[in-house]
């Protein structure tokens, strides 16, 4: 029986995060960092968040997940005595070094010194941002879970309107009261697209090319790929074959990871047969690759 643990910590700009830590009944410090993708939170996909657990604490390894400001698509986040509008569609993506940063702090208290930092989606831009801006030593691997471009994504989606969109969106932008307000419904519904409650600031942030969250640009072969570049300890990516994002194979773009990731030590890729982006009905595969990568990192 897997027990949880119901934690919070506050994070250096003075944001409360909340989440779940289980514990194995003895272990070597060691714990898996699961940080939750885009408007996800530290339980969605209870099944996979239950199997990681279940496969972390057997084999004397710690699960955490907590929320980052991303969480939901809109929340407000008290800091101090106000209250700051965030969520997966108002968040500011560098902000992500705080929420980690915190996060892995409250590790050190409980004991951890050896943490696996494991991104999902747009969870994994995050964390590899926050591998590339900061040499954290407690970090001793890299996991890139279902690491898709959120650019390709929306060029898929979009098609021929994907351009006239990010044009109204970068005006919108331009106007300091309304950049980190909702952006106006009128822009997707006139062209018969699905409303999206996002701001300008963030839109950009996730689908314009060099931004700072374009991390996995693999749209463009002429990027420099200079975060994965920088990364020294051991990486993995896990791609499922059936990802509903993906714009080529997954052995395609395993194989642009691998060639990029020149100065990781390790480097480690699995492709999960059958598996979507949210690895549903998968779960057990899943935990298997990345305690299998844990335990084979000395």
């Amino acid at each position: 029986m897997i027990s949880f643990l119901l934690e919070k910590t506050k994070t250096r700009d003075g944001l409360t995060l909340e989440g779940i830590l289980a514990k194995p009944k003895s272990g070597n410090k060691t714990a898996l960092l699961w940080v939750h993708g885009l408007t996800g939170s530290f339980h969605s996909g209870l099944p996979r968040v239950w199997e990681l657990a279940r496969s972390c604490t057997r084999n004397g390894i710690a699960f955490a997940s907590f929320n980052t400001r991303g969480f939901a698509v809109a929340e407000k986040f008290r800091k101090g005595k106000e209250k700051i509008l965030a969520g997966g569609g108002f968040e500011k993506f560098e902000s992500c070094v705080y929420d980690i940063a915190a996060i892995l702090n409250l590790l050190k208290k409980r004991g951890y010194r050896r943490v696996f930092l494991v991104g999902h989606s747009t969870g994994a831009n995050k964390s590899l941002y926050y591998v590339y801006k900061k040499n954290d030593r407690r970090i001793k691997g890299l996991a890139l879970v279902g690491p898709m471009s959120d650019l390709v994504g929306q060029k898929k989606a979009l098609g021929k309107k994907f351009e006239p969109v990010l044009k109204e969106v970068r005006k919108i932008s331009r106007i300091k009261k309304r950049a980190n307000l909702c952006l106006p419904q009128e822009i997707f519904l006139k062209k018969g697209l699905p409303v999206l409650i996002i701001s300008a600031q963030r839109y950009l942030s996730l689908y314009t090319a060099g931004s700072r969250e374009d991390v996995f640009p693999y749209s463009n072969s002429r990027a420099k790929w200079k975060e994965l570049k920088s990364v020294k300890i051991p990486v993995l990516t896990v791609v499922g074959s059936k990802d509903e994002y993906l714009d080529r194979s997954a052995g395609e773009l395993t194989k642009i990871f691998r060639k990029n990731a020149v100065n990781s030590r390790r480097f480690t890729a699995a492709i999960i047969k059958g598996a979507g982006h949210g690895f549903l009905k998968k779960e057990k595969d899943l935990a298997e690759v990345l305690v299998r990568w844990i335990l084979g990192v000395k």
